[in-house]
């Protein structure tokens, strides 16, 4: 199944939207990553969409990527789009992972934020080709848990988060171990080589 926009969230430690950035210094940040080319994709401008409550919060849209200080769900986090991938579901999980990481690193030593490692949420945005249905969890869930349980050391569960059909594929991957971002990062790169 050739999956095209997939996504992934990693949350903040600290849930309350908006409570641990500042949508003026985000912009400064993002801004900076285009000029610098610090994260992976064709970055183009930043959008500022704060001020709406449980929305995309402060974006940095890209041509093929987008990352975001995402506010919905009531829970902050990164949010790292990837809108024209190639290929199936696991060529293309570590190179998305990668580079949310990457994000999450830099936002760390940047704005000081810090983020939670065992639970993390994807998302495939093609409804498509991949409806929000049993069948299609069923077909992607174990690609979904061997890939996850690269990343993690003991017991990894991953659940669907909404039945709803008309809301895209969800997958919440729930660890009983929290690793930090390198070590995730570093495992990354082994199962890469």
């Amino acid at each position: 199944m050739d999956l095209h926009r997939i996504s992934v969230k990693f949350y903040l430690t600290d849930p309350t939207p908006g409570s641990t950035a500042d949508s003026d210094a985000l912009i400064g940040v993002f801004h900076d990553w285009i000029q610098q080319s610090k994260v992976p994709g064709m970055l183009i401008d930043v959008a500022d969409y704060s001020h709406m409550a449980d929305g995309p919060g402060v974006m940095l849209i890209g041509d093929d990527v987008d990352y975001a200080l995402d506010t919905t769900e009531a829970r902050s986090g990164l949010l790292h789009v990837r809108k024209r991938g190639k290929g199936g579901l696991a060529e293309q999980l570590p190179g998305l992972f990668s580079a949310a990481i990457s994000a999450c690193n830099l936002l760390s030593s940047q704005q000081g934020m810090s983020f939670v490692t065992n639970e993390i949420k994807l998302t495939l945005l093609d409804r498509l080709i991949a409806p929000n249905t049993e069948a299609t969890f069923d077909e992607l869930g174990g690609e979904i848990k061997s890939f996850a349980s690269t990343l993690f050391d003991g017991d990894v569960t991953i659940e669907r988060d909404s039945q709803d059909q008309r809301c895209a594929l969800a997958v919440r991957i729930k660890a009983d171990q929290s690793p930090d971002l390198d070590t995730l990062q570093q495992r990354l790169s082994a199962t890469a080589i």
